[in-house]
């Protein structure tokens, strides 16, 4: 299991962030995950099999590794990308 409790913010950000990029809505996300949106709705606190992660990077056309790093040549001020 994925243990989310110290940085469910941090994730929950970055998951909101790839999901908006890509124009996904939370309803797809929840549908492609095989869960309600609601269920969806409180991943970003929740705890979660590594199965469901990688279904998550794949729907995302993300790495698991890269999810959480900052692009190259990007300056961090406040957690926020700029």
């Amino acid at each position: 299991m994925i243990n989310l409790s110290n940085g469910t913010d941090m994730f929950a950000d970055e998951l909101r962030k790839q999901r908006v990029i890509r124009g996904y809505s939370q309803e797809y996300m929840a549908e492609c995950l095989g869960i309600s949106q609601r269920q969806y709705n409180r991943m970003g606190n929740a705890r979660f099999s590594m199965e469901r992660w990688c279904r998550l990077c794949k729907i995302l056309e993300i790495s698991q590794t890269d999810f959480f790093t900052p692009p190259r040549n990007s300056l961090i001020l406040h957690n926020d990308y700029i």
